[in-house]
C-alpha cells in the first residue's frame, strides 16, 4: 500500500504543511486574488466573526459527534447551531468524512473541506457542503470546487450553508462544472504569480 503525504495543519497560524513544506491553502488563493476581499471591514468585525465562526464550527463538529452540551454554547452561537441541527433535519445530512485535510499534489494545494456526504432527504447520495455564519460569497462555488478536486470528486453537487443569527439556513448549490474549470485556472493563475523563476 502507498501511504498519502503527511499533511499537518496549524489551526492558529491557518498553515498547512506537507511533509514538513508549507503548502498554500484554498482560502489564501482566493484571497491573494482578489476573489475574498475583506478591505472595506473593519478588523474588530473581521476578529469577531472569524471567533463566532470558529465557535459555530467546533459546536456543529460535536452535534455531529453526539456530544454536544447545549448548555455550554453561548448565546449569541445558539441560533447558528440550531440552524445546522434544523438542515440535518430537513435534509437528511449524513457526513461520511468532516473536516478533513487536503492536499492537492497536481496543482500544489491544501485545504480543510467541512464535510462531504449525502443529504437523503433531497435524494443526494453524495454532495460536498461548506457551512458560512458569515456573509455569504461568491468565492465560495471556487473553494468548495478546490476542495472536491482534491478528493477527485468533480462532478458531485456542492453548496454552502449559510447558518443564520435567526437559527434559520439558507443553501446556495454550486452544480457548474465549468466552477471547477475556473477553480484550476484561479490555482495556476496564483502559481504563476508567485513562481521564482
Amino acid at each position: 500500500m502507498i501511504e498519502g503525504p503527511e499533511i499537518l495543519l496549524n489551526e492558529e497560524l491557518h498553515e498547512y504543511k506537507v511533509d514538513g513544506q508549507v503548502r498554500v491553502s484554498v482560502t489564501q488563493v482566493l484571497k491573494d486574488l482578489g476573489f475574498i476581499n475583506f478591505d472595506n471591514v473593519p478588523a474588530d468585525r473581521l476578529e469577531t466573526a472569524r471567533q463566532r465562526g470558529k465557535a459555530v464550527h467546533a459546536c456543529c463538529h460535536f452535534l455531529e459527534e453526539g456530544d454536544l452540551n447545549w448548555s455550554t454554547v453561548a448565546p449569541n452561537i445558539w441560533p447558528y447551531v440550531e440552524a445546522y441541527a434544523l438542515m440535518k433535519e430537513e435534509t437528511g445530512w449524513i457526513a461520511s468524512q468532516r473536516e478533513r485535510v487536503l492536499f492537492c499534489p497536481l496543482l500544489n494545494y491544501a485545504g480543510q473541506l467541512d464535510g462531504f456526504g449525502s443529504m437523503a432527504k433531497l435524494g443526494i447520495e453524495e454532495v460536498l457542503p461548506d457551512y458560512k455564519s458569515g456573509v455569504p460569497q461568491r468565492a465560495a462555488r471556487y473553494q468548495t470546487a478546490g476542495y472536491a478536486v482534491a478528493i477527485g470528486k468533480h462532478y458531485v453537487p456542492r453548496c454552502s450553508i449559510h447558518l443564520k443569527p435567526t437559527g434559520k439556513y439558507k443553501i446556495h448549490w454550486y452544480r457548474d462544472y465549468d466552477d471547477i474549470n475556473d477553480w484550476k485556472s484561479i490555482v495556476r493563475t496564483f502559481h504563476l504569480k508567485h513562481r521564482k523563476d
